[in-house]
Parts: structure tokens; sequence; C-alpha cells
């Protein structure tokens, strides 16, 4: 007999997203310098969720003070950025509340970071809802 958990893990996830513990190991500086925010997470969710982060995290270019990781994305906002590693930890996005402006730049972000399966999705969001030839 076997059983797939799919929803508690993502409950789970989701509780080490939201925690505020001093179990992360990364530290990412994101917005510009007016703005400029640290968020922390956990590398190895970040490795196994995104090309990325597997390339970005590895030994060869990781810059790493103290025993955490150190990586800057002072293009991307803290707003994107978070709703970009909720998706990452909990395979949860939620582009109904969002304005275009934010989705594109959602986009932009999600293209540069590689994650595939968000650049499809969010595609695929402003096609299905007409967004591209409003902005025509």
């Amino acid at each position: 007999m076997s059983k797939t958990f799919t929803i508690k893990l993502v409950n789970d996830l989701d509780s080490l997203y939201q925690s505020k513990d001093n179990s992360y190991d990364t530290i990412i500086t994101v917005d510009t310098d007016l703005n400029r925010q640290q968020i922390f997470a956990h590398s190895n969710i970040l490795r196994a969720r995104s090309t990325y982060f597997q390339n970005a995290l590895s030994k060869n270019w990781a810059k790493k003070e103290n025993q955490f990781f150190i990586l800057s994305q002072p293009y991307i906002s803290a707003l994107i950025f978070n709703i970009i590693l909720k998706y990452l930890y909990c395979a949860i996005i939620e582009l109904n509340n969002l304005d275009i402006d934010t989705i594109l730049k959602l986009l932009v972000a999600v293209n540069e970071l590689s994650i595939e399966e968000l650049i499809d999705f969010i595609q695929d969001y402003l096609i299905g809802n007409d967004f591209l030839e409003m902005q025509s």
C-alpha cells in the first residue's frame, strides 16, 4: 500500500516559508539602494526548485559569509521576490490579485531566474486574460 502526502508536504513547506526562525542559510538582498531588503531562505529549497539557484549556490559561483550564502538581486523588488519565494516553497502563485504592471515585472523576474514553469504559466495567464492586447 502506498499513499502520497502532497498536501501535508506543501503545508509543511508553507510553515517553513512563513517561519521566522534562524534555520535559513541564504540571504538574498533585493531591490534598489533606496528600498534594499534582505530576504532569508533555505538553499536546499531554492536549489531543488530552480536551475538558476542550482548554479548560483554552487561551489563555483556562490559567495559565503560565515555559514550563509549571500546573493544579490537588485533589479527584483521585495514584493516580486516574495511572490517567487512563496512559489518556490509552496508551489502556489496567485495572479488574480495582482495588477498588470506587477505581473509583467514578475514575468521578467522569473525569466531572469529561469523558472520555466512560471514563465509558461504567467504567459498563458496574460494571453488568456487578454492583457497583452490591452497593452497595445
